[in-house]
């Protein structure tokens, strides 16, 4: 897989295009390869607008693995999947403060007005200071 890192990284530096169906393969599999080459595929999915990759990073929404999710939602807001408000609405209460600060940048991104009670909610009560800051921000951009 050390080649697709390197595909990437010269698409990074105005390349081709990486093998889109190799990404995919990594999201579909993301059990089967290191944490940090489906991190950089999420990376990637989100750079070439790759929006076939939006059922398996619905999935990675369900991992154990904080940054991943994270990293998930970041690329569901960008990749405009409003479908996908719901599953990302339902992280707001994930332990991991990371996690509920991306789940308020996609829900801004998709300018989910089904969210703003639950933003509200991490404006006034979350403990971490990043968290209020994406919510607020959030409110903002969805009004």
């Amino acid at each position: 897989m050390e080649d697709l890192r390197v595909q990437f990284e010269l698409y990074r530096q105005g390349g081709p295009h990486p093998d889109v169906a190799r990404l995919l393969t990594v999201l579909q599999n993301p059990h089967a390869v290191p944490q940090a080459l489906v991190a950089l595929t999420i990376h990637a999915v989100i750079d070439i607008k790759i929006v076939d990759a939006i059922p398996f990073l619905e999935r990675i929404l369900l991992l154990p693995d904080s940054n991943l999710i994270a990293a998930a939602c970041e690329a569901l807001g960008k990749l405009d999947s409003k479908k996908t408000v719901p599953q990302i609405l339902a992280l707001t209460k994930n332990p991991s403060p990371n996690v509920r600060r991306a789940v308020a940048r996609a829900l801004s991104l998709l300018q989910a007005s089904s969210a703003r009670s639950e933003l509200l909610r991490l404006l006034k009560q979350d403990e971490s200071e990043s968290v209020r800051i994406a919510a607020r921000a959030a409110l903002l951009r969805i009004g």
